[in-house]
C-alpha cells in the first residue's frame, strides 16, 4: 500500500527518485527536535514503509540548519 503523506505533520515525505523516499524532520524552528508526536510518527513510518512495496531505500534529513536537536 503507498504511502500516504498527509498522515504525518511533523515529517515531510518525498521520492527524490524511483524506489527511494526521503523523509525529513520539518521542524526547523526547534532544530527538528522530536516531540511526543514526532516520536509517534518517527515509529509509525517504519510499519508503513514495510507494507509499500514501492520504497528499497530510505534518506533521513533534517529541515534547516540542523538534522535533529533530539
Amino acid at each position: 500500500m503507498p504511502l500516504d503523506p498527509s498522515q504525518y505533520e511533523q515529517l515531510k515525505l518525498d521520492r527524490p527518485t524511483e524506489k527511494v523516499l526521503r523523509i525529513t524532520f520539518d521542524r526547523p524552528e526547534t532544530y527538528n527536535s522530536l516531540d511526543a508526536t514526532g516520536h509517534r510518527e518517527l515509529a509509525y513510518i517504519w510499519r508503513d514503509i514495510d507494507d509499500d512495496p514501492s520504497v528499497n531505500a530510505v534518506i533521513l534529513t533534517g529541515a534547516g540548519k540542523a538534522f535533529s536537536s533530539g
